[in-house]
């Protein structure tokens, strides 16, 4: 989609799909839509978006979907929903989303959470959009590691 100028702005967990035999596929691509300067604001599901959708300016391009990426990680990480330590005390989004605009709410991996993946999440949540990883470089990252399993379940 980011080579088509494509984005998907409510790429959560919740919208991907496991396939035993073709890897992943992403669904619900309803908001989906072609980038362009100035982009619509609150597009996508809260605790998935990033700064720069939910700030002032929408000044917004693919690496926003980087981030929603690093969010699913910690969750493959930490086997809950993001924030959901605010949550369970009954803290709402509207109550987390100014701390979070400003860089002041962060979401954590667990202790024993693999280097490499703690190092890929953490790259992906940057606040700064400019500091996230491209598609390409997880890409580049992710399939040593993938091929690597293979071979060790062959």
């Amino acid at each position: 989609m980011h080579k088509a100028n494509q984005i998907n702005r409510d790429l959560k967990s919740e919208n991907i799909l496991p396939s035993v035999n073709n890897g992943i596929k992403v669904c619900d691509l309803g908001v989906s839509r072609e980038l362009e300067p100035d982009m619509t604001k609150d597009i996508g599901t809260p605790y998935w978006m990033t700064p720069e959708v939910i700030g002032e300016d929408c000044n917004y391009d693919c690496r926003a979907v980087i981030y929603s990426f690093g969010v699913i990680l910690t969750e493959l990480d930490t086997l809950t929903t993001p924030y959901s330590d605010y949550r369970n005390k009954g803290l709402s989004w509207v109550l987390l989303r100014d701390k979070f605009c400003r860089g002041e709410l962060r979401l954590s991996l667990s202790e024993n959470c693999e280097p490499w993946l703690k190092a890929l999440a953490y790259a992906c949540l940057m606040f700064n959009p400019g500091h996230r990883p491209t598609a390409k470089s997880i890409i580049d990252t992710l399939q040593p590691l993938v091929h690597q399993e293979s071979l060790m379940n062959a």
